[in-house]
């Protein structure tokens, strides 16, 4: 598995464009068919440039691309920048020197990717690595927060973006620290920490636990408001829950 970055190509790059880098990761299958990049971007992005990915090799093929051809009409709609989803790529390159040649192919401002680089590579350590499970694993993040937020520097308030995505993924995968690009570091540090791990694996054990505790707290607000005790209906709603 690798983390991997860059800044979009552009004839004119400004100041900020030259701070601002998209990444991902790319992960290696043992069958070495191919690779699948993992990243996250706005909602409907691929569909809303009519399915214009940097991934592909015929990005600007005519009338469109092979992958806009190969989208269910419902999704060709316009981008929301509000909200973001997570794409699985399947790639023709299948490890980083493969990944490499392709930024090299297409490295410049004419090009695709400017300052492409691979950032840090590791293997997947957790148990249960299959294609399903990483989707598994992607749902239950998106299921917790599919906001698109970019960091707040001035209130030092992290964001949700592709890097903050990128980085705690990677972490999360490989139990190895991986760090962000440029300034985005500073401030999505979070995202990374150990209290962010669980929205890749039990979101739906929390959601069970919160509504458990919501109907906890209402028969005990049941028994306040009639004077009686709640207990026997705490093990009523205890117990339906977990047996």
């Amino acid at each position: 598995m690798h983390h991997f970055g860059h800044r979009y190509a552009k004839v004119e790059e400004s100041e900020q464009d030259k701070v601002i880098y998209h990444t991902g990761v790319l992960v290696e299958w043992d069958h070495g068919e191919y690779g699948t990049i993992i990243e996250l971007g706005w909602r409907h992005g691929i569909g809303g440039y009519r399915g214009k990915s940097n991934w592909i090799g015929d990005k600007d093929g005519k009338p469109c691309s092979n992958l806009c051809q190969l989208l269910p009409k419902e999704c060709i709609l316009p981008f929301d920048e509000n909200f973001c989803e997570i794409r699985f790529i399947d790639v023709p390159f299948r490890n980083a020197d493969e990944l490499s040649a392709f930024f090299k192919k297409y490295q410049g401002q004419a090009g695709r990717f400017i300052d492409p680089r691979i950032k840090e590579s590791a293997k997947i350590l957790v148990k249960n690595r299959t294609k399903p499970d990483l989707c598994r694993y992607v749902l239950n993040r998106l299921s917790s927060d599919h906001s698109y937020v970019l960091p707040d520097f001035a209130k030092k308030k992290a964001g949700f973006h592709c890097q903050s995505f990128s980085a705690s993924f990677f972490q999360f995968l490989s139990k190895k620290h991986a760090d962000f690009y440029t300034i985005c570091r500073i401030h999505d540090r979070d995202e990374c920490s150990c209290s962010h791990k669980h929205k890749f694996v039990n979101f739906i054990i929390r959601k069970k636990w919160v509504f458990t505790i919501r109907e906890i707290l209402s028969q005990l607000l049941t028994a306040t408001t009639k004077n009686k005790s709640a207990s026997s209906g705490i093990v009523k709603v205890l117990s339906r829950k977990w047996r």
